[in-house]
């Protein structure tokens, strides 16, 4: 429900209730695709490059197919993939 709730917020233009209802739908399903997709695209209406890319990354590492918010950040001129490791603070150190 808050992903559907979030989801409305946004389009109508109520970015903050939106970013808040969908951060709690993290907390409830913190590994649901869905939610962090939504939630880049409105951190990205909301100019937080750093968190839209941050949950554009983990929507794609859980498996998301939609592009969009990708070719959003890229037109932005603010994406940069990583890889996964990299993200959590896993990745081995240097040698």
């Amino acid at each position: 429900m808050r992903l559907i709730y979030g989801t409305y917020l946004s389009r109508a233009g109520k970015l903050q209730d939106a970013r808040q209802q969908l951060e709690l739908g993290l907390t409830l399903e913190p590994a649901n695709a869905n939610i962090h997709y939504n939630l880049g695209l409105v951190y990205l209406d909301l100019k937080d490059y750093p968190k839209a890319r941050e949950h554009a990354q983990r929507a794609y590492d859980l498996g998301f197919s939609l592009t969009g918010l990708r070719k959003r950040l890229e037109a932005a001129g603010q994406w940069a993939p990583t890889q996964p490791a990299e993200r959590t603070g896993n990745a081995a150190a240097p040698k």
